[in-house]
């Protein structure tokens, strides 16, 4: 369609796991997942195998997110486990994103959260950056180099007559890191039009990836994701021409073109594939309610009533300094609707007392 982004960017698996302080935990975390990602979950209780087991109950929504937990009566240490697999990830808008990974360390009732598996997906909705016949000479020439397991899994279906063309798959890599890259319009049988590279950390690596997620400004998060989640997966490996005809099979140096093309991408046109928000002052106060109130109460009650409002009103004429077009506009937006009396969403606006 027109207007619409050649190359995005996106979260593409999110695998959560907590420790669970008291049953309010999980309500109030299936609510908030419901409203982030506009779904919605069925409870059932006993026992179910997920990597382990996991003796409370099990949760499932429309989209595929999973929700399992502990027993509180059962278990000294009751952990939870929250995947958001990649369809369910695509119904958050950019606002909602960073309110929800933000917020995550912000439960008082979940702590230690942390993450074990975390992918992201980069289209090339041109189709024209890398093709099956570009991955198969790297592989042939064992032109990768940066990821410690090389191992390489392709996979061909269908035919090149067919309306979204040859289907094609090449994985790289085993255990905490993968990449893959795959015809995605073949695949979706022409839902996602484009081709796709996905990137897929467990573990560790997956933990330190996140960790870096939920420290991103809410008012800049797609610009900061954008650039982290591009290096997330150009910087996994890199693909280097072999040259054959000097001592001991030495690479010479030099990237080859296919990739040098998608790393060109990443400097600046890409796009975070997530819906995009709308501006409402009631999400920004509910922001400001679960995530900044409290610390700020602390904040308070260490340097005392007096040097915090003078402190506070510095940080807000700052803040208003540092105001770009987008601030501007959702203020006006914002006016205007509780001039109405109601927001987009429509919701109540908040008092102005």
């Amino acid at each position: 369609m027109p207007g619409s982004p050649v190359y995005t960017v996106k979260i593409d698996w999110l695998t959560i796991v907590a420790d669970l302080k008291s049953p309010g935990g999980l309500d109030e975390l299936m609510r908030d997942v419901e409203d982030i990602f506009t779904d919605k979950f069925v409870v059932e209780a006993g026992a179910v195998r997920r990597g382990r087991l996991w003796t409370g109950g099990f949760a499932k929504s429309q989209y595929g997110i999973e929700l399992t937990w502990d027993s509180l009566v059962d278990e000294q240490a009751p952990r939870l486990r929250l995947a958001i697999p990649g369809q369910a990830c695509s119904r958050a808008d950019v606002l909602d994103y960073a309110i929800f990974l933000n917020g995550l360390k912000e439960y008082d009732t979940i702590a230690n959260v942390s993450c074990t598996r975390l992918d992201a997906a980069f289209d090339d909705y041109s189709r024209s950056l890398f093709s099956h016949d570009d991955l198969y000479a790297a592989w042939l020439s064992n032109a990768i180099v940066r990821l410690q397991n090389k191992s390489h899994h392709m996979n061909i279906s269908g035919s090149s007559s067919d309306e979204f063309g040859l289907g094609w798959t090449h994985r790289w890599g085993r255990g905490r890191k993968t990449i893959t890259f795959y015809n995605k319009a073949a695949e979706s049988k022409g839902e996602i039009r484009s081709h796709r590279i996905e990137v897929r950390y467990l573990e560790k690596d997956a933990d330190l990836a996140f960790q870096m997620l939920t420290g991103f400004p809410m008012d800049d998060f797609a610009v900061f994701c954008v650039s982290f989640l591009s290096g997330v997966v150009a910087g996994m490996v890199d693909f280097m021409r072999f040259d054959r005809s000097r001592s001991h099979g030495v690479r010479d140096g030099k990237r080859l073109g296919w990739w040098q093309r998608v790393l060109d991408v990443q400097e600046g046109l890409l796009r975070f594939s997530a819906i995009p928000p709308k501006p409402n002052l009631s999400r920004k106060t509910e922001w400001l309610k679960r995530q900044v109130v409290t610390s700020l109460a602390q904040v308070a009650d260490v340097i005392g009533e007096r040097e915090f409002e003078d402190w506070l009103d510095d940080k807000v004429a700052r803040a208003r300094a540092r105001y770009k077009d987008n601030h501007r506009a959702f203020i006006q937006t914002s006016k205007l609707e509780m001039k109405r009396g109601l927001y987009a969403d429509g919701s109540e606006p908040c008092s102005q007392s």
